[in-house]
């Protein structure tokens, strides 16, 4: 065997490092958006980890193909060309997906126009996307979403996405927030296929902006009396 040519322990320790390297930022992205009261400053970090891992997925399959292919070049070489070629649909969606996001800055809870239809962008997957709309979730890959282009709205509402101010004037409107940490999980009107997000607003220490999904659009003066219970003003940023 030629001195270059690594072997299969290389490979497996090649995979556990990367692998764990993956689950700690993917744990500290979840750890960060799971605590709501960590400001725009634990937002801002766990949005920069996300564009890590854009990077970072494809650069760790890029090395182990390496690994593999260096245990035995001639037939390992031959193994992978065979497989990419099998799955060069998949892999070229994948691929356009990695490009996508690191060229478009895209959120879930955003809506979405593509082409005629409107929706909230429920899920950013490794293969595509997921739209919710009126007539329900429509899965789009990231090769349609480039060649059809879409358009980000603003300032219409809906499927049930909605975004509030929080303020109070009778305490700290931080003291009142924290609270609802809890209180949130027991909600009945929220959808939790998206997680509510609460950041402070950039006009006033005192106020923080509120997005969240509803069930249907119809719970949201429901929602709003159900805030209002908790001591907090309501203002729609819709």
């Amino acid at each position: 065997m030629e001195k270059y040519m690594l072997d299969w322990p290389d490979l497996f320790w090649g995979f556990v490092i990367l692998a764990a390297l993956y689950f700690l930022l993917r744990f500290l992205i979840t750890f960060l958006r799971q605590t709501y009261f960590t400001g725009n400053g634990g937002a801002s970090i766990s949005d920069r980890l996300e564009s890590l891992i854009v990077l970072y997925e494809p650069i760790a399959i890029i090395i182990l193909l390496v690994i593999f292919i260096l245990i035995q070049p001639a037939l390992h070489g031959l193994v992978v060309l065979i497989l990419l070629l099998l799955a060069y649909l998949p892999l070229r969606n994948y691929i356009d997906g990695r490009l996508f996001l690191m060229n478009n800055e895209i959120e879930k809870g955003q809506q979405l126009k593509i082409q005629d239809e409107n929706g909230i962008l429920q899920k950013i997957g490794r293969l595509g996307v997921t739209l919710r709309t009126n007539e329900g979730s429509r899965f789009i890959n990231y090769s349609t979403l480039i060649r059809k282009g879409y358009t980000l709205l603003k300032g219409i509402t809906t499927g049930g996405f909605h975004q509030v101010i929080l303020q109070s004037e009778k305490e700290e409107t931080k003291n009142i927030v924290q609270q609802l940490e809890y209180k949130l999980l027991d909600c009945p009107y929220l959808d939790w296929t998206y997680r509510p997000e609460i950041r402070k607003d950039d006009s006033s220490p005192e106020k923080y902006d509120m997005k969240f999904l509803l069930h249907k659009d119809k719970y949201l003066q429901h929602m709003i009396t159900w805030l209002e219970e908790s001591g907090l003003q309501i203002q729609l940023n819709d």
